[in-house]
């Protein structure tokens, strides 16, 4: 029952619900090397603090069944092995159990159900070792420490806590002398954490060991996935977690992307549309055939819009069959497919498989090159519906685009029935919202008329514990249908 508040200097100030408890004080001034300096709190609001700082550390669930045998079987061992250790002290045997537990399970294997076992936590320094570039990996030692408590806590901390602070993405990234994990929160990047150095390898081959990746492979990239089971205040929640890795400079980056169902939004009504804009687009995805095309930077909600479109055209007397890299989300009723170009399956293979599966609705995750773009159009022209996105600026610039990727003009002018620009801006926070001042000219600049100008009333956020700070609290979408 204690928690630190502050550090000045050398005197490290330690929230307590006993502050007579000088033993506890006596192993903190140990551990950490600082005067400790105790302060009274109450029992709860430790409790609470712990809760949000330090919470979820047991509460994840690797879904693999059929890593469960092993877990338990490793866990017998490792049970028997500490008897064995207690029984047969006097006879001086070696703990030979332990190391045999471990070996058994490979390295393919350690996606092991987290947070079942009681370990003996220690701070890792003895354990952990950075492997230079120059030297040999050592797998056997790097999928022990990448199962080492402190590393296991860390990442299912980070991604817990990722979860209750509503980041879209989690950042790992190591430096020469640094070695530092942001969150993208509403489109923003903040610093969360550098942990020390030495937890770098172990920490990256944990993800990668949870993402099903190849631990030994430090010279490609790598495209995998988690999936999880969490347990946030008494409520169980599925999490997919879109893993990738691309070696650096000083080792392996990683970032995951979190894909929270909950977040998705399937109502067309609640994305932020503007009534005619939604009705323009409503009109466009209810025609037999042709194409719709939205566009935007990456992380501006394209895959949300087209997941609401494809939503509300999911009927069962409609075959909608959608090619994507990666498949976010799954949804009921739609036959989705996985794009894997390492053996030839593209965009393009997938279109041309789709038209002879006979289907009405069509979606193609990206055009992204002259195949896909004319197998696509063809397939506008000939009675099927099409939605695809493009990476482009704004609505009118996407014509040029295909006309650029060598699409004949009087074919975009056929096919082509909208096209819908994006982008996510971030909210005020409700909850610290105040009146700030402004120059009426500053608003008449960007498109206002005076009037409006004159009598506009403008808020910022102030920043509270809701939005950390920060004055913004969630997003919403900016469309330009064309």
């Amino acid at each position: 029952m204690v928690l630190p508040v502050s550090r000045n200097g050398s005197t490290l100030t330690l929230a307590m619900a006993d502050p007579t408890n000088v033993f506890a004080m006596d192993d903190i001034k140990f551990m950490t090397g600082f005067n400790v300096e105790p302060v009274i709190a109450s029992e709860t609001s430790i409790q609470m603090a712990v809760g949000k700082y330090y919470g979820g550390s047991n509460q994840i669930d690797v879904f693999d069944a059929a890593i469960a045998f092993e877990t338990e079987k490793a866990a017998a061992a490792l049970k028997s092995s500490k008897n064995g250790k207690n029984g047969n002290a006097k006879n001086g045997s070696k703990p030979a159990a332990t190391a045999k537990a471990k070996a058994n399970i490979s390295a393919d294997d350690l996606d092991v159900s987290l947070g079942n076992f009681d370990f003996e936590v220690s701070d890792g320094s003895e354990e952990f070792e950075v492997v230079q570039e120059n030297e040999e990996i050592d797998l056997a030692t790097l999928a022990r420490a990448s199962e080492d408590a402190p590393v296991v806590r860390l990442v299912n901390i980070l991604m817990v806590d990722s979860l209750r602070r509503g980041a879209s993405d989690i950042h790992v990234e190591p430096y020469e002398k640094d070695f530092r994990i942001r969150f993208r929160i509403d489109g923003v990047l903040y610093d969360v954490m550098h942990p020390p150095m030495k937890i770098r390898d172990p920490l990256i081959s944990r993800l990668k060991i949870m993402s099903k990746l190849d631990i030994s492979e430090k010279r490609l990239p790598q495209d995998g996935r988690i999936k999880i089971k969490v347990k946030i205040d008494d409520r169980s929640r599925e999490l997919d977690f879109r893993v990738s890795t691309l070696p650096t400079l000083f080792g392996e980056k990683v970032v995951l992307r979190l894909l929270d169902k909950e977040k998705l939004m399937l109502d067309m009504t609640k994305l932020g549309f503007e009534p005619e804009s939604l009705v323009k687009f409503q009109k466009a995805i209810a025609n037999p055939y042709g194409m719709v095309l939205v566009t935007g930077p990456t992380g501006s909600g394209k895959t949300n819009t087209l997941y609401s479109a494809l939503q509300s055209l999911n009927t069962p007397e409609t075959n909608i069959m959608t090619a994507e890299d990666p498949v976010e989300f799954n949804l009921q009723g739609i036959n989705q497919v996985q794009m894997k170009e390492q053996i030839g399956l593209n965009f393009a293979a997938a279109l041309r498989s789709f038209l002879r599966q006979d289907p009405n609705i069509i979606l193609v995750g990206e055009i992204r090159d002259f195949e896909t773009a004319e197998i696509g159009i063809k397939a506008a022209l000939t009675g099927h519906l099409v939605l695809s996105t493009l990476h482009t600026n704004d609505a009118p610039s996407t014509i040029s685009r295909l006309v650029n990727m060598g699409i004949e003009p009087f074919l975009v002018a056929t096919s082509v029935n909208l096209i819908q620009a994006q982008r996510l801006i971030r909210r005020v926070c409700t909850n610290c919202k105040i009146e700030a001042s402004y120059t009426p000219e500053a608003l008449v600049e960007i498109g206002f008329s005076p009037e409006e100008a004159a009598e506009m009333k403008m808020y910022k956020g102030s920043g509270c514990d809701t939005c950390l700070n920060t004055g913004y609290k969630g997003r919403f979408g900016l469309y330009e249908t064309m």
